[in-house]
């Protein structure tokens, strides 16, 4: 909670950066979306496999590939080097919630996907709070 409140106390102050992070808040949904369809389920039974069965899995994934394209564009459209930075913080932080779920958890889980969306979310804002500054 205070890495959010120090993020967005400096983020407050650069337009630029706070529409980066409005287009960052879509990009960790759509890696949140690809993590549940793509990555293996730790519980058969469990919210994702439940939510990742009702949907046609490559017509999914497809789509928010799209969109995380055309989101990562539009973020470095507003400033190149920011959005760069803030994209690539966000697929970071995707390649270790898929290490941490495979490794610890054998698969995904509804709650790790939730901590995915909340340390995505923070880390592009911490990441834009700090280059904001220079």
């Amino acid at each position: 909670m205070l890495a959010w409140y120090g993020a967005y106390s400096q983020l407050w102050l650069c337009k630029p950066a706070l529409e980066i992070m409005a287009l960052g808040f879509m990009v960790s949904r759509c890696l949140s979306g690809i993590g549940v369809i793509t990555f293996p389920k730790a519980k058969a039974d469990g919210t994702v496999a439940e939510f990742s069965r009702n949907s046609s899995d490559v017509l999914s994934r497809n789509v928010l590939i799209v969109y995380l394209v055309l989101l990562a564009a539009g973020m470095i459209l507003i400033r190149p080097v920011w959005g760069s930075l803030a994209f690539v913080g966000a697929l970071l932080i995707f390649w270790y919630y898929h290490h941490i779920a495979m490794k610890y958890f054998g698969g995904t889980t509804g709650d790790i996907s939730g901590f995915f969306l909340c340390i995505c979310e923070v880390g592009m804002a911490l990441i834009l709070a700090v280059v904001s500054n220079f």
